[in-house]
């Protein structure tokens, strides 16, 4: 086994690219982490604006609801002091409690003396009670909420009304834990709020710590403190936390530190690998160039004095610049690439997280909707119900004038009393001559039943967000007939205020500056946008484009001259996206690739300059170097030839035929052709480990970038999700295809001639099959329709079967010239009798130019028979004669000296020139044969030379060649061969026939 020296170069090279790696990876972190502490920074910093409006808001909304519950239970006690105003004399109200829905009430004359009451609140509680008649404001004692009202003849009526199961869940938006607990920070963080004035957590996503002191978990004052952003300790974990300031609380946002970092690992990682695998492909080829170099002594002309003793390796330096260059480019585009997938696969997943959280929420609001409205039905039925009992109560409040104070004192906007003909009798309106409808299609006709007694009540809403509708009936106390009450039209609209679509979505934050948007289903303008200029517009009049309108779209979107990445689903009248602009998705890209490039680059020039440049060359590890690589090259029985490159590169090789050969062995490649093959294995097994990968992932798997792309949930069409499944795609199809293929002509090789010639079929069938397969299955993910592609491909070529078959059968020639590769621009072919070089290869025709510059165009469909000259290396042939009366070991004896001096002479061979001994004995000459290999362009003047020079060495040595001509004196006499003669002769013609025992022997002029 060789041993392999560690030199000064090797060491240097391998130290550098670990610092280098070292260096970058130290760097990236850096960098990726301040990308995502500053974009962690903006989200955190929107959410805290969310969560402060949401406190302010709900806390708001509910003093109105404790507003709107004081204000119904102030109109129950209205109209029944207005009731007791009408009924002075009456002093037992105890049906207050069975009919009118109070708990309790207590009734004072004008000395201030208690007539009657239901509760003993008044003894319990003496001085709260008179500060209700002295304040004549609504008084909390325990559970029962107790209001004023005064009566026409100076005393006052007290009714006290426990707050009910509804208003208490209502009253519970007030509290930190309904505003703050449904607001996620990122991905798992939380928004904490910590009293100012006692240092009190008044609530955690962990409610363990909800009443302890914030020191307890590790907020001290100098996170207490407004706008303050940082890494700190909480409970034993680091986390990032955003703060603000609201009155006298500190609202904090709280992100894991973890789940930062965890935002660009992903990215660092495969950058470092991009950059160590460049690096790792840079020390190989360099590596490669001085194994290459090692098989001849370097002359003083290769280096270049730089510095007093540093020199510089201008061969290694040349081949080099070009693979660094190209390492850069690919590092550039990847990083770009990868900058660019990673984020939008990201924020792709985050949107759907975000949209299914939405629609959370909207059920939620949904439900919260209904739970409003059926509170207000029920007070306002039993607000109805009130009424009517007062109405049997006291027949004389059935007036016009009567009812237009009880609906006043109630916040009803009109009363209608209906006879058992469903006519209106009685209102405080002008509407007296309404009748009920009797067509069942009519909203009133379901009114019926309450007047015919087979439904006690009746409740209808109708309207939007704006204003609502609403009628409710009830029967009549001991008689055929309704009472139906009209109530406000803003009333339930005032209610119902925060939780329309436009309120809800304006309180729902979304990171990298996005924004929530709502579009009319029907009338496709927004009715949400943060840019509040656009509502009621046409989405399409500002850049959206129909297919967004379809329910569960992810795609990308424009939005009056922004473009925005957009996940949305379908909820009851509109399309609800959530969308974030791609500019602030790509806020890093530019950077983060322009500092890993420039690193990467750093790396390898530094790399470059370390093997490219050394001391004062040192003859004897030069030599030593060259005795090394050469005594590998000759180890073992192999013969080893030099060979010119297509470079002018001189190298060693094993055979002389080794150019023919389809599986190049690896000391017959050059540097180049090395490290293709060692980026083409890396290659190979990234693609299998990629679809080792894509076949067991799971699609629905989150926090994936190959999960997202394979689930295929974004748009179709042409962009870097569908151009990544395609790749990935084409690598499944061509390792499945790869490994299939060579298992059955493996399997099928082991059966003989037949069975191998079945296998090739299959092979080529499985090779079209798979690539034509997943082409269409390609062009479905790009948002083309493969099946009706087909079908209009079937129903086109049918349409032009008929007038154009050499049309159709051209093109399709075309395509499989192009793809089975058989002959190239450039290649000289001969195609029937003509000869010449391909200068295009079109889709309809072909066009090879001959020596004598003429162009003859072929349609493809009319190419049969093709013989490609330069697919491989062409043999150069010349017969030469010499006299009978030569002695043919001498001649042999002088080619071995006189070939290697003709391929000087002419530097267009490649190969040879080889001697291939005695082709006949003709009638004045024995003919030999001299073959050399060369370019196909070169041929015939490589013949030309070859015929030169042979005629210039045997005039050398006085070769006779034979020629017509009439003797008239006695031939001159020929040299003898000497033994030595013959004996190396014997030994040239073995060795020759051994060099060029592959090569083929057409002689063609």
């Amino acid at each position: 086994m060789r041993k392999i020296r560690l030199t000064k170069s090797r060491v240097t090279g391998i130290l550098t690219i670990v610092v280098g790696l070292l260096v970058m990876g130290v760097f990236l972190g850096e960098l990726y982490d301040r990308s995502a502490v500053d974009e962690q920074y903006n989200n955190s910093s929107d959410k805290l604006e969310v969560a402060a409006a949401k406190l302010s808001d709900n806390q708001t909304e509910a003093q109105e609801n404790e507003k709107i519950f004081d204000e119904f239970s102030i109109g129950r006690a209205s109209i029944l002091s207005y009731y007791l105003d009408q009924n002075p004399a009456e002093t037992d109200l105890s049906w207050f409690v069975t009919q009118c829905h109070v708990e309790e009430y207590y009734l004072f004359d004008v000395q201030g003396n208690m007539v009657d009451h239901s509760g003993h609140a008044w003894d319990k509680n003496e001085a709260e009670m008179k500060t209700l008649l002295s304040a004549r404001m609504p008084v909390m004692i325990g559970a029962v909420k107790y209001y004023y009202s005064t009566l026409k003849n100076g005393g006052s009526l007290i009714v006290g009304r426990t707050y009910t199961d509804e208003y208490n869940d209502l009253l519970k938006i007030e509290s930190p834990e309904y505003s703050l607990g449904s607001i996620v920070v990122g991905e798992t963080g939380y928004i904490a709020e910590v009293s100012l004035s006692d240092d009190t957590i008044l609530y955690a996503k962990n409610t363990a710590e909800i009443g302890k002191k914030s020191t307890e978990i590790g907020l001290d004052s100098t996170v207490l403190s407004d706008g303050y952003s940082g890494k700190i300790e909480i409970n034993g974990k680091y986390n990032y936390v955003v703060t603000k300031r609201i009155d006298n609380n500190m609202l904090i946002a709280v992100v894991p530190w973890s789940e930062i970092q965890s935002n660009y690992s992903d990215i660092e990682l495969l950058n470092i690998l991009l950059v160590s695998i460049t690096m790792i492909f840079l020390l190989i080829y360099a590596e490669l160039i001085r194994k290459e170099m090692a098989q001849t002594k370097p002359s003083p002309d290769d280096y270049k004095q730089i510095g007093k003793h540093l020199y510089l390796n201008k061969k290694i330096m040349s081949r080099m610049k070009n693979v660094v260059v190209m390492g850069i480019i690919i590092v550039f585009i990847m990083t770009y690439y990868l900058h660019t997938l990673s984020p939008l696969s990201h924020q792709g997943i985050k949107n759907e997280i975000k949209v299914d959280a939405v629609s959370e929420i909207l059920d939620v609001n949904e439900q919260r909707i209904q739970s409003l409205k059926d509170q207000y039905t029920k007070e306002y039925t039993e607000r109805a119900k009130n009424i009517s009992y007062l109405l049997y109560k006291d027949p004389a409040l059935v007036s016009n004038e009567a009812l237009s104070e009880i609906a006043s004192r109630g916040g009803i906007e009109a009363v209608y009393l209906f006879d058992e003909n469903g006519h209106v009798t009685t209102s405080n309106k002008a509407y007296l001559n309404y009748t009920l409808s009797t067509n069942e299609a009519d909203d009133s006709y379901q009114f019926w039943d309450v007047i015919n007694g087979y439904q006690p009540v009746v409740a209808q809403i109708s309207g939007d967000g704006d204003s609502y509708e609403q009628f409710i009936g009830v029967s009549l106390q001991n008689s055929l007939g309704m009472l139906e009450i009209k109530l406000n039209s803003t009333v339930m609209a005032e209610r119902l205020k925060t939780t329309q679509l436009s309120y809800v979505l304006s309180h729902i934050a979304v990171i990298n500056k996005g924004t929530m948007v709502a579009v009319n289903a029907e009338t496709k303008k927004f009715d949400y946008i943060s840019a509040e200029k656009l509502i009621g517009h046409s989405a399409a009049e500002y850049g959206m484009k129909s297919e967004a309108f379809t329910d569960g779209y992810e795609g990308f979107q424009t939005i009056a001259g922004t473009k925005y990445m957009m996940n949305g689903i379908l909820r009851g009248d509109d399309y609800i996206y959530c969308a974030v602009p791609l500019v602030s998705i790509y806020s890093s890209r530019i950077s983060s690739t322009l500092w890993t490039t420039v690193i990467c680059g750093l790396i390898m020039f530094a790399i470059t300059m370390m093997l490219v440049l050394n001391k004062e060359p040192d003859e004897a590890e030069i030599q030593a170097e060259v005795d090394e690589e050469n005594a590998h090259k000759k180890d073992g029985n192999a013969a080893f030839f030099q060979h010119n490159t297509i470079d002018g590169t001189k190298r060693l090789v094993q055979s002389a035929t080794s150019r023919y050969e389809t599986h190049i062995l690896w000391d017959d490649k050059t540097s180049e052709q090395k490290l293709y093959s060692v980026i083409g294995w890396t290659i190979i097994l990234l693609a299998i480990l990629i679809v080792i990968n894509t076949m067991t992932i799971d699609p629905n798997e989150t926090h994936s970038v190959l999960a997202y792309v394979l689930s295929q949930k974004w748009e179709k069409g042409i962009n870097i999700f569908s151009l990544t499944f395609v790749l990935l795609t084409m690598l499944e199809v061509v390792v499945v295809t790869w490994a299939v293929r060579k298992t059955i002509l493996l399997v099928l090789r082991k059966f003989g001639a037949r069975s191998e010639t079945i296998g090739r079929l299959l092979d080529s069938f499985l090779k079209y099959a798979a690539v034509i397969g997943g082409i269409f299955y390609c062009l479905g993910a790009m948002g083309l329709d493969s099946m009706s592609l087909l079908a209009s491909a079937s129903i086109l070529g049918l349409m032009l079967s008929f007038g154009a078959q050499s049309l159709i059968g051209d093109i399709l020639a075309g395509v499989f010239i192009v793809f089975e590769g058989e002959f190239r621009v450039g290649d000289i072919v001969t195609i029937g009798d003509w000869r010449g070089t391909v200068v295009e290869i079109g889709i309809r025709t072909t066009k090879v130019l001959s020596g004598g510059h003429d162009v003859k165009i072929f349609n493809n469909s009319e190419i049969k028979q093709v013989i490609n000259m330069t697919k491989q290396y062409s043999t150069a042939v010349i017969d030469v004669g010499i006299d009978y009366n030569e002695s043919l070991e001498r001649v042999e004896a002088v080619l071995k000296k006189e070939l290697p001096h003709i391929r000087e002479h002419v530097p267009a061979i490649i190969e040879g020139p080889y001697y291939k001994g005695v082709t006949s004995l003709g009638d004045s000459s024995v003919n030999i044969r001299i073959l050399a290999e060369c370019h196909e362009k070169n041929r015939i003047q490589v013949v030309r030379d070859m015929n030169r020079e042979i005629k210039l060495c045997f005039d050398r040595n006085h070769i006779s060649i034979p020629y017509p001509q009439i003797v008239v004196n006695q031939p001159a006499q020929t040299t003898e061969a000497t033994n030595e003669d013959k004996m190396n002769a014997n030994k040239f013609l073995h060795e020759q026939k051994e060099a060029s025992k592959n090569l083929t022997e057409t002689h063609e002029d």
